[in-house]
């Protein structure tokens, strides 16, 4: 088999199943990508303790400061 062809092979087979995600599948990462965030916000309010919390809430960047 010459270089050239082995290669376009290679392609072939890399790109077969290789497609845009269906609908339902977008929904179902759209699903786990929610329950993810929700995860590491409860993390995040899990170490952070209130004394934390307030604090990062009054120094808070507004506007464009």
């Amino acid at each position: 088999m010459r270089e050239r062809e082995r290669r376009s092979d290679e392609q072939q087979r890399h790109t077969a199943g290789g497609g845009a995600p269906s609908g339902s599948s977008l929904d179902d990462l759209g699903d786990a990508a929610a329950r993810l965030l929700a995860v590491g916000d409860a993390a995040i309010d899990r170490a952070l303790s209130s004394d934390s919390d307030a604090f990062l809430h009054a120094n808070r960047q507004q506007g464009g400061q």
